[in-house]
């Protein structure tokens, strides 16, 4: 088992991402190609590391990303599927997180012995689940925040770039 290191609360202006890797994780529509799909917090929304919060998904914090890339690289091999390719990021700064409504999500330094910008996105509220999943309308606006930022878009995070 991996050594955790301590936990701690990630600064407003700091970075915290995610690798999209498969594009049905994003709608395809015309008018929306960056939005994430209706279900997409629903399904990855899982059990908490720490007792501390209820629900949490992982991703890095940017500043201590080193190449985001290459860590999307690794992340494919380890899925092991022909059907993943990495299409960008979701990304968005922890004060931005924590202003969404409701007002219960936050951002969590919590990095690995071999991962020192392992971070996740956590909610202090426990949501009532349906089949095991947190229902769809609870992240409406953490969907609007959180956008796709395609590799080749001026915008993408560079490792300890902003975004």
């Amino acid at each position: 088992m991996s050594a955790r290191k301590p936990i701690k609360i990630a600064d407003d202006d700091e970075k915290w991402y995610r690798h999209i890797l498969s594009p049905s994780e994003v709608l395809v529509a015309k008018d929306a190609p960056t939005k994430l799909h209706y279900k997409f917090f629903e399904k990855r929304f899982g059990c908490p590391s720490s007792p501390a919060w209820q629900h949490e998904i992982s991703g890095r914090l940017v500043s201590r990303a080193g190449s985001i890339e290459d860590a999307a690289a690794v992340a494919l091999e380890r899925v092991a599927s022909k059907k993943k390719a990495f299409h960008g990021v979701i990304c968005a700064s922890a004060g931005d997180i924590r202003n969404v409504e409701p007002k219960c999500f936050d951002v969590k330094h919590t990095p690995f012995s071999f991962d020192s910008g392992h971070a996740d996105l956590i909610s202090r509220r426990r949501f009532e689940m349906t089949d095991e999943m947190v229902p769809t309308h609870e992240f409406d606006d953490l969907r609007e925040l959180l956008r796709l930022i395609p590799l080749d878009d001026p915008s993408f995070p560079k490792g300890g770039d902003g975004c």
